[in-house]
């Protein structure tokens, strides 16, 4: 990172840094800042705000959560900045990707192989040890379409040794325990409404090419959609029907647009 970022593992001060966000935690199958519910109502990480300068003037009302992946442009530095003072809440992701791996050979193919373990840690820790101080981010995420394996063990482990402060966040391990938000990517509502139960979010299954280990927890976990109403053309025409159920189910916490 750069500019008030420098430093790393150092740390600073943060203008502006309390907003009340510092308390996570999971109560009853869902995910709470302070006493409240948080909600997954996103814009795009790359497209807050129309106009050439949306990294200098985000809306104050109207998203609640966004999830980017770690990219160290300026842009990034004054949006976490500005996410910080307005209030707005970020999933804060590793720049981890292998899905074209899967055109190939297999996604979990590197998140396997012991001698590419230090380069999956080294992103997360990266990523941790610049953006810890912002109030803003409530999870951390470990990174996007990159499949399962040991390395996101390792990931996981790490997270909750140096912040167990905040949730992890990660959509390719399906139920395993890799993560504690359950974040489908593109379900149907069908699908979305059984992932409210237990049952529906430990199953093992194979989608996209990805195999789903099944999950061993004993309860619940808060449901965040990673992805869903892709929104291209006409795409988005039953976002009602998504919101209808996320609105009247316990857990069912939203979802990230793409």
């Amino acid at each position: 990172g750069g500019g008030a970022r420098r430093g790393g593992a150092e740390g600073w001060v943060q203008e502006g840094g309390d907003r009340g966000l510092q308390a996570r935690h999971q109560r009853g199958g869902a995910l709470h800042t302070r006493s409240q519910q948080a909600r997954a109502r996103p814009a795009p990480g790359q497209v807050l705000h129309p106009g050439r300068d949306a990294a200098r003037h985000p809306p104050a009302q109207g998203v609640q959560l966004q999830r980017r992946q770690v990219q160290p442009l300026p842009e990034q530095v004054a949006l976490d900045a500005l996410c910080d003072a307005y209030g707005l809440y970020v999933v804060d992701e590793a720049n981890i990707e292998t899905h074209g791996l899967a055109l190939e050979t297999s996604e979990q193919l590197l998140a396997n192989a012991p001698d590419w373990h230090q380069a999956y840690t080294e992103r997360v820790e990266r990523m941790v040890l610049r953006d810890r101080n912002h109030s803003c981010i409530i999870m951390w995420s470990l990174g996007n379409e990159a499949s399962y394996g040991a390395a996101h063990d390792l990931m996981y482990a790490w997270l909750k040794h140096n912040d167990p402060s905040r949730p992890v966040h990660y959509e390719s391990c399906g139920g395993a325990p890799a993560t504690d938000v359950l974040c489908p990517m593109y379900p149907s509502v069908d699908r979305l409404r059984t992932m409210a139960t237990l049952e529906g979010q430990i199953f093992a299954s194979t989608e996209i090419g990805r195999t789903w280990p099944r999950g061993t927890h004993r309860a619940t976990r808060p449901v965040i959609m990673c992805e869903y109403a892709h929104a291209m053309g006409n795409s988005t025409g039953n976002l009602d029907e998504y919101w209808e159920l996320i609105r009247s189910t316990e857990g069912l916490q939203g979802g990230f647009i793409w």
